[in-house]
């Protein structure tokens, strides 16, 4: 979530989004306090973008830091 925050402080990003793990639902999406199950029910194209930049860059780090 720190990432995606970062990404969207600097782009034209006007909503509230938040990441979270569920247990029994895996990744929740939350998009000015509407719950999503999974990035692809996000229903903004342009977040579903922002998110998945982010999980990309936060596997490059994963992969430096080993």
């Amino acid at each position: 979530d720190e990432i995606l925050q970062d990404l969207i402080d600097h782009s034209d990003q006007q909503h509230s989004v938040k990441l979270s793990h569920d247990f029994h639902d895996g990744i929740v999406v939350w998009v000015d306090g509407a719950r999503h199950l999974g990035v692809e029910n996000v229903p903004e194209p342009e977040i579903q973008r922002l998110i998945r930049a982010a999980v990309a860059e936060w596997e490059r780090r994963s992969e430096r830091a080993r």
